[in-house]
């Protein structure tokens, strides 16, 4: 007798189908913010038809956690970009997001450390090139040294 009873095939890839569909919502939002509504909307639907997405989703592997996991980064990545530009302060909870989600997506999946390097870069080079514009520049620097400090410590064990 199978200790996961009959429908065994259908229970290993109920979670990669699950963490598949939300990365719709992730996507909308991350285009949402980068571009407009139309854009988020343009790429959910995009998301939900991929036939790459769909074929990692019907997978009983662990594909689609990093992919919801490097797409929350990018979102994030965006919203620090933002508040970077347009707003008068930091927000302390993007940036424990952006500790969270990329110890996670590190623990996850070694490959996700490729997605790590870029975004930090980018955000280095965003704020390299328009230093000027940047208001606070030293609380930035210092949120990203510590932000990028805080994912290292956390993933020492």
């Amino acid at each position: 007798m199978n200790p996961l009873g009959d429908n065994w095939v259908a229970k290993l890839r109920t979670l990669p189908a699950v963490l598949g569909i939300l990365t719709i919502p992730v996507m909308y939002g991350t285009n949402r913010l980068a571009f407009s509504r139309i854009a988020g909307l343009m790429a959910a639907v995009v998301m939900a038809v991929s036939p790459f997405a769909v074929y990692l989703s019907q997978e009983a592997r662990h594909y689609t956690l990093p992919m919801v996991l490097i797409s929350l980064s990018l979102w994030i990545l965006l919203q620090i970009q933002k508040d970077i530009f347009h707003r008068k302060k930091l927000n302390i909870g993007v940036w424990l997001a952006w500790v969270g989600v990329h110890t996670i997506s590190l623990y996850v999946h070694y490959f996700c450390i490729l997605a790590l390097i870029p975004v930090t870069g980018t955000l280095v080079l965003i704020m390299w090139w328009y230093r000027q514009k940047i208001f606070q520049p030293i609380r930035v620097w210092l949120g990203l040294i510590l932000a990028n400090l805080g994912i290292a410590i956390a993933f020492l064990p």
